[in-house]
């Protein structure tokens, strides 16, 4: 079973449309190095490639990490009503 963070990247990568050959090109990595990190149940990228992975996807690292599976912007949106009112549940649109 994918981690959270496999199920991330590859959702985001065929998101926009990207193969693994596209995202290895951009991230300086191998097709199977990112097949990897997708499909293994406790992958451990380095830091520096978990940054490239995260700067060609439009994503922050922060949210890779995360063990939410929510779209970043869904996230996006609970961290602004946060911001405008700490205490007021936080209920998914």
């Amino acid at each position: 079973m994918p981690s959270v963070l496999g199920e991330k990247i590859r959702a985001r990568r065929t998101e926009m449309g990207l193969s693994l050959d596209d995202l290895a090109e951009a991230t300086g990595s191998s097709k199977g190095y990112l097949w990897e990190i997708e499909n293994r149940e406790s992958p451990n990228p380095s830091a520096d490639k978990l940054i490239k992975i995260a700067a060609a996807l439009g994503l922050t690292v922060d949210f890779l990490l995360e063990t939410n599976l929510a779209p970043p912007d869904e996230q996006i949106l609970c961290q602004r009503r946060l911001k405008s009112d700490p205490l007021a549940p936080v209920i998914a649109d």
